[in-house]
């Protein structure tokens, strides 16, 4: 891959205020082994060339509130196209330096696809970054992306911004924003969010 290791407010997207073993299906740790072919409920992409604590509390917390969750982190990319479309709802977090982050941006994409052919849900969260920054409308990420001219493919360069682009858009979290940075409570109020989602759109018995 290219990455390195390293008071609960209103919902934007639902409009209400909440608070909220081992890992389910693809959150294994299972290195490069093929995932199990079984439908997940959400698909986990931290977007940055580092991993934050933000990705790993969700992580957790989606885990511990029975969310059949597959991250990214832990398996090998060329299984994502095949994982990605059987998940129901895909989770990006966008952290600063997300244009050097190739394999979070091709998860993007991915993500993208899966949106406009299935409508699966894109629930991104932004973090250190606002949206616009993300859509490339400003802040360093113009100049960042403006240097990947040349070094990648100009088709898949174009998938990139698309992607970013409509995602981007979406109504999310900016975890500066949100109670005050506390980004204990945004958890809580994802995996909230996840839960309501599984049980009144998907009928999930969670």
């Amino acid at each position: 891959m290219d990455r390195k290791e390293p008071t609960p407010s209103e919902d934007p997207i639902h409009g209400a205020s909440t608070s909220s073993t081992s890992p389910h299906g693809g959150d294994s740790g299972g290195g490069t082994q093929k995932p199990k072919g079984n439908d997940h409920d959400v698909f986990l992409s931290s977007v940055c060339p580092m991993w934050s604590t933000l990705f790993d509390d969700l992580r957790h917390g989606l885990v511990i509130a029975g969310i059949d969750t597959f991250c990214s982190k832990d398996n090998a990319d060329e299984w994502i196209p095949y994982i990605l479309p059987q998940c129901k709802i895909s989770i990006p977090i966008f952290e600063r330096g997300f244009v050097n982050d190739k394999s979070g941006l091709r998860e993007l994409v991915h993500m993208w696809k899966c949106k406009r052919s299935s409508g699966q849900i894109v629930l991104p969260i932004f973090d250190e970054v606002g949206p616009l920054e993300v859509q490339l409308l400003e802040g360093e990420s113009i100049e960042e992306f403006s240097r990947l001219e040349g070094r990648v493919d100009e088709m898949e360069l174009g998938e990139w911004r698309k992607a970013l682009a409509e995602v981007g858009s979406l109504r999310g979290w900016e975890a500066e924003k949100f109670a005050y940075g506390k980004k204990g409570a945004l958890v809580e109020l994802v995996v909230a969010r996840v839960v309501s989602l599984l049980k009144t759109t998907f009928k999930h018995p969670t």
